[in-house]
This record gives C-alpha cells, structure tokens and sequence, in this order.
C-alpha cells in the first residue's frame, strides 16, 4: 500500500506492543509483539485501542502500548484517558470517537472505553461536536457474520441522528 504525504490512516490496534506480559502460558506470545517491531508499524498516524485484546497482556503490556505508540509519534484514542482525539488535516478538523462493544476475556482490568451508555458518548461528543467531520470508530459485531445486529442498527442510526458522519465498525473478521 502506497501511502501518500498527504494521507491520514488510521487503524485498529488489536494486541499489544510490549516486551513484557502477565501471561505465563503459552498465550504469552499471542496479539504481542516486541517493541523493536514498532518502527514498522509506524505508517499508521493514529491507532484505536478499544478493542477485546488489548489487555490481553495486562496493565503493564497495555502501558507500554499506549507509551510505545506515542514515543513514536502515533496518535491514540479509544482509552479511558483519551476517548477522543482531534485531527487537522488537509485544511479540516476531524474528531474521532473510539470504543468497543465487544467483551474481552483477560482477566485485567480494562483500561480501554468499552460498553459507553448512550449518554456517555452523548456527553464525550460534545468534545469533537465542532469538528469539520465527526467519525465513531467501534469495535462490535459478532465473528464471522457479515450483518449488523438489530441492537448495532439502532446505535448507528442514533450516532448519525447525534451528528457522526462516519462511522467505522471492525471485529466481525469477515
């Protein structure tokens, strides 16, 4: 993929990048990799991290991730500290908006925006209300099916009633 000086991407970051991890099994290894892989990960501007992997590692491994990225000049949202995140780009501003309606199944406190009520992302998008583009980044959906869920519907159509004009949906593997 060629990308251009004037591209902005933005990805999914589903695991950890981490030379640490709280598992002992041989899961130990699985969505990790080590730090020093970083640099070739690094032609993402902004990464969401709200998604049922990333603490898969625990707190430490989820750290490092979040440290990791920004020592590399990436971009992150989607956390409990930043939800959101502002991007001028090309003249525009761009608000984006992350979290995850998928459960995890680590054992570690969650350090990432899952579950919102509606009046928490209500409230959370007033902070990207006066952006050019507003863009909900979730991760949802069931694995391995191709369709929305009526409850994933609903949510989208009362996004874009709120005001998204885009929203990015990923999980589903499909």
């Amino acid at each position: 993929m060629g990308k251009q000086e004037t591209d902005c991407w933005i990805g999914n970051f589903e695991g950890v990048c981490s030379d640490t991890s709280e598992v002992t099994s041989y899961l130990k290894d699985c969505f990790r990799i080590e730090e020093e892989c970083m640099s070739e990960l690094c032609h993402i501007d902004y990464y969401g991290v709200a998604n049922n992997h990333i603490m898969e590692h625990g707190t430490k491994a989820y750290e490092n991730t979040i440290s990791k990225l920004k020592s590399e000049g990436i971009g992150v949202f989607g956390s409990m500290q930043e939800k959101t995140i502002q991007i001028e780009h090309n003249g525009k501003n761009i608000g984006v908006l992350g979290f995850s309606m998928r459960e995890d199944n680590s054992p570690f406190k969650s350090m990432y925006w899952k579950f919102p009520e509606y009046a928490e992302i209500d409230n959370e998008f007033q902070n990207i209300k006066a952006c050019d583009y507003k863009i909900a980044y979730i991760h949802w959906g069931v694995e391995f099916v191709d369709y929305p869920s009526n409850e994933q519907t609903r949510m989208a159509h009362w996004l874009v009633d709120l005001g998204f004009d885009l929203i990015v949906g990923m999980h589903p593997h499909v």
